[in-house]
């Protein structure tokens, strides 16, 4: 049995309002946990104006408040940016509100253009993995109120206090993520979408050098991958090519250096369908087909299972972005229905 779960961007498209994306996402969570999927998380970005949500947890607060079983959190905060002191305290409040259903998933990138990861993070702290770990190693301590006498910040307790703590998940693409996940005893997520090959060592590695720790004592992994499910397999290459443009865009420059102009927005599905590929960017897509597993069910699930497989995991979370909202509702809901959640 594989589990599913969900990774929201809270995509913003041309012609659409923040307001939309973010009540689509809301209105996404409660259908989602209708069909059975394990979790909702929210990722974090700033100066993007196709994505609307640069504050994960309060939009999981409200999300945790429109749902009842599901855990919801961040998928992720990006720790490096901020006091793991004031994330632990934001997180408690969440678990306190609601109980055993609380994820703080954390992540060492930027989630930001240059000129806002200067505004959040003047030090330039960001990209150092030492200073990461140790931010990891407070923010377990602070979460779960045991830091040891030895520790400098011993006395700072973190409140409200109360049983039980919100998992801590570690949220990585590559071997630097995987190593502290391993080293401290967390559960990890690899960002598969990201890559344009599998990477199955990752895992592997995850695995190999894992540490128990109070709080889990096996490894414990999963797969976050981008998915477009439609009933039609040539539909879903159409609906697809959104994501496709956007892609290219990023990769080419800073095409969204400027959050605030129109300009910054995903392409909607009209701007995606009359664009003209050159044959170098058709090259470009073909070379990264496993960014994004596009098809009917029938594909989709196979795709995902193999993936599955050759990781090793039992729990994929899935991210999809589409312009027209009913189609990525539908995605999400042929999935529940080809995997029998």
């Amino acid at each position: 049995m594989i589990a599913l779960s969900v990774l929201d961007q809270v995509p913003f498209f041309r012609g659409s309002t923040a307001h939309e994306a973010i009540s689509e996402s809301i209105a996404l969570a409660q259908e989602v946990e209708r069909l059975g999927y394990q979790r909702f998380w929210i990722a974090e970005h700033h100066s993007m104006g196709h994505r609307a949500c640069a504050s994960p947890e309060i939009l999981a607060a409200v999300i945790a408040a429109h749902t009842a079983r599901m855990r919801v959190g961040s998928g992720g905060v990006m720790l490096s940016n901020y006091s793991p002191f004031k994330v632990a305290e934001t997180f408690r409040l969440l678990h306190t509100l609601f109980p055993g259903r609380i994820d703080l998933g954390i992540g060492r990138g930027a989630g930001a253009n240059a000129p806002a990861l200067d505004a959040l993070n003047p030090s330039h702290k960001a990209g150092e993995t030492d200073h990461y770990s140790q931010q990891v190693r407070d923010l377990v301590g602070f979460v779960q109120n045991n830091l040891p006498e030895t520790h400098p910040y011993y006395g700072a307790w973190t409140m409200p206090d109360g049983p039980g703590s919100p998992e801590v998940w570690i949220l990585g693409s590559g071997e630097s993520s995987m190593q502290v996940a391993a080293d401290q005893g967390l559960p990890f997520c690899f960002a598969q979408f990201i890559h344009s090959k599998a990477r199955p060592h990752i895992i592997a590695g995850y695995r190999q050098h894992f540490r128990p720790s109070s709080s889990l004592p096996a490894p414990r992994a999963s797969l976050a991958v981008r998915v477009l499910c439609v009933e039609n397999a040539e539909q879903a290459q159409q609906l697809a090519r959104s994501f496709w443009l956007l892609c290219m865009r990023e990769y080419k420059g800073p095409y969204f250096l400027h959050a605030t102009e129109s300009a910054a927005r995903a392409a909607s599905m009209a701007e995606a369908l009359a664009y003209t590929y050159t044959e170098q960017e058709q090259a470009f897509i073909h070379e990264r087909q496993l960014m994004m597993i596009a098809g009917d069910p029938l594909q989709v699930k196979q795709q995902l299972t193999d993936l599955a497989a050759l990781y090793g995991v039992e729990e994929l979370v899935i991210l999809t972005i589409c312009p027209d909202f009913n189609a990525r509702l539908r995605s999400y809901q042929l999935l529940a229905e080809v995997f029998d959640l």
